[in-house]
């Protein structure tokens, strides 16, 4: 008996929706980074994919073809190339979902399936958190179930049943994985910092401050950076991070004094504290800020301090940073410099008869300047002052206004309209922006500093003590010193409130999230910053400090050979006994028709093997097909064959004589 040639198999619906699934879980981290336009055109793809799931006719060639063109124009008219991060994944996105129009065959299938490989790798150039790593895992258990289900003769009986074939698959590769990632010869900088990230959306300081400026930041809850500290922590009210100092103004917005970094060496003061020892992991924010506690004793490698002890980094802040930090919280920065004086005691041209008059007032009945900051202080206490993240708007005299009519303000309006007085009193001072306290996680023993946190206090300078730091805002709200606010308790004008006490139902989700930021932490900490540096100390712990670059990828390639056999003999010794006596047989049934003159090639799948064998011996048809068929049925159909069906494929093969 002949049997006809195969035709091209064509890959079952269940196939074809499993691969457009798992293309649309892989794709949604990348949304939020790519145009909307492309992004709209890739689910229009999709969307077009499931609904012709049905139908008998193939989407035509030249469709395809302008669809591609026109995918292509729109890549070049949204990212100018068709090259970089965003152009090319953009570009490898569209072509993926117009490769799933055309999914008909197997080929088709095993081209989707390792492109789609490739964008799961992609993710990581834009986000590499915890929560995309573990979704681009479940992404590649699907791909590696679907590959197994696409080479199944018989159909799975479930769904999760080629989950359950593939999920061993991923175990044995954890080896593996683990041995490469620990010895991988490492650049200077994180793995994935490569592709940088991207700057939209984030929240931050700016380099000029306005009234409404901070309060606008608060409104976000994101994380600023996070803080470890070496024994215990400084208490709340001495937790003030420096970030920008502001000196000049003309009325309504602050901007930086500007000048270059200086050696660190030449900065001049005293303490009379020890140094407190602590290390800031800083999320990108795009600019080159760092932020440090009040007075920095020492500048991290790639950062540079100036003069009023405000730290930035040498290139903007793209990727999470880490620095080891020390300051101290009492000191004494020394005398004033004619330059520094002269800025401090700058004054707008706007600066009203009133606020003239007020700051006169002090200073005439004070004698020195410590008592004029208290005199400005109780009267900011005094008066009906409402500290609140909704002020009225402001004209173009801010300061005047908010002093005099409105009195209601944010902590910059406190700091600024204060500064302002401070300088017609004739007391040299300037505003610092950053933040002030910062939230405990007990379960990573480390602070959370949010933008909720962002803050604006004043700086004086004092003969005999240098510059000493007051903050006006705790004259009207001195629990925001002790306590973050509520971004629930809000209203135009109403008072801010403060998280003083937590329901028992708030607590709880409260802990949950400070657990899976503690999570997020950790792998930041041991995966995401494994750079050359951390890769160098782990190796001397080890005892393998004298593998250089290319010894460490000879060392990363003898193990991973050396896990690879270990674990195939594992496989071998664990191995399903059925299957090994299902493949003997089919082995000797090979071993009798080789002898006969009939040898498998190499290459040769089963069934060309046995259209091979019918061809030149029509006579062994009746026990070579029966034989080869129940052998691709017991081998790759059932996950757990039955012992009667393997016993049945011996007895033939026994019986067959070539």
């Amino acid at each position: 008996m002949k049997r006809a040639a195969a035709k091209r198999p064509v890959v079952a619906t269940r196939l074809v929706v499993g691969a457009t699934g798992l293309v649309a879980i892989a794709s949604l981290p990348l949304l939020p980074y790519l145009s909307p336009w492309i992004s709209g055109f890739f689910a229009s793809v999709l969307a077009l994919r499931l609904l012709t799931l049905r139908s008998t006719q193939k989407i035509g060639r030249w469709i395809l073809v302008a669809l591609s063109i026109a995918g292509t124009v729109l890549v070049l008219s949204q990212q100018h190339s068709l090259f970089g991060r965003d152009a090319g994944v953009s570009l490898l996105l569209l072509m993926l979902g117009l490769k799933l129009l055309e999914l008909g065959s197997g080929r088709d299938l095993m081209v989707t399936v390792f492109l789609t490989f490739f964008l799961c790798a992609s993710v990581f150039l834009f986000a590499q958190s915890i929560a995309i790593t573990a979704l681009m895992l479940a992404v590649t258990l699907g791909l590696v179930a679907l590959l197994s289900e696409a080479h199944r003769v018989q159909p799975s009986t479930s769904v999760t049943q080629p989950a359950r074939a593939a999920l061993p698959m991923l175990l044995q590769a954890i080896p593996i994985m683990l041995v490469l990632f620990v010895l991988f010869p490492r650049i200077s900088g994180p793995l994935w910092g490569l592709g940088g990230q991207d700057g939209r959306g984030r929240s931050g300081f700016s380099d000029r401050m306005s009234p409404g400026s901070i309060s606008e930041l608060v409104l976000s809850d994101e994380i600023a950076f996070r803080a470890k500290f070496v024994g215990s922590a400084p208490p709340a009210r001495q937790r003030y991070w420096r970030g920008l100092v502001f000196w000049q103004t003309d009325g309504k917005d602050w901007t930086l004094a500007g000048g270059d970094s200086l050696d660190p060496a030449s900065l001049e003061y005293s303490t009379s504290d020890a140094a407190v020892e602590y290390s800031v992991t800083l999320e990108p924010h795009f600019r080159r800020w760092a932020f440090a506690l009040d007075l920095p004793a020492t500048v991290p490698a790639g950062m540079e301090i100036h003069r009023d002890f405000s730290l930035r980094a040498q290139r903007p802040v793209r990727a999470p940073l880490r620095y080891q930090m020390r300051s101290h919280l009492s000191y004494n920065t020394g005398p004033l410099s004619p330059d520094e004086r002269g800025r401090a005691l700058q004054l707008p041209a706007n600066t009203s008869k009133r606020m003239e008059k007020l700051a006169l007032s002090w200073e005439q009945t004070n004698t020195t300047p410590s008592e004029v900051v208290r005199a400005a202080l109780d009267f900011f206490h005094r008066e009906e002052f409402v500290y609140t993240l909704l002020p009225p708007r402001l004209g173009a005299n801010p300061a005047d206004e908010f002093l005099f009519d409105t009195r209601r303000g944010f902590c910059e309006h406190f700091a600024t309209s204060f500064t302002l007085l401070m300088r017609l009193a004739g007391i040299p001072s300037r505003v610092v922006t950053g933040y002030q306290g910062a939230e405990f996680n007990p379960h990573g023993d480390y602070y959370i500093v949010r933008q909720s946190d962002a803050h604006a206090w004043s700086e004086v300078w004092v003969e005999g003590q240098g510059w000493v730091r007051v903050d006006p805002t705790s004259a009207v709200a001195p629990e925001r010193v002790e306590h973050s606010i509520d971004l629930r308790l809000m209203g135009s004008g109403m008072a801010v409130g403060f998280q003083n006490q937590l329901g028992f139902l708030m607590d709880l989700w409260r802990q949950g999230h400070l657990m899976l930021d503690a999570l997020n932490m950790g792998w930041q900490q041991w995966v995401l910053d494994y750079d050359r540096e951390n890769q160098a100390a782990l190796l001397s712990r080890l005892g393998l400090a004298f593998l250089d670059q290319q010894w460490l990828g000879l060392a990363m390639v003898a193990a991973a050979a050396a896990v690879v056999l270990l674990v195939a003999f594992a496989q071998g010794r664990t191995g399903n006994p059925r299957l090994s006596a299902i493949s003997r047989a089919y082995l000797r049934f090979c071993g009798k028709l080789e002898r006969g003159g009939l040898a498998k090639q190499a290459s040769e799948a089963p069934r060309a093997y046995a259209e091979r064998i019918c061809r030149k011996r029509p006579q062994l048809s009746p026990q070579v097909w029966p034989i080869t068929e129940l052998y691709l049925s017991l081998r790759y159909g059932a996950e757990d064959p039955r012992p009667e069906e393997v016993q049945k494929l011996a007895s033939m093969v026994r019986r067959f004589r070539a």
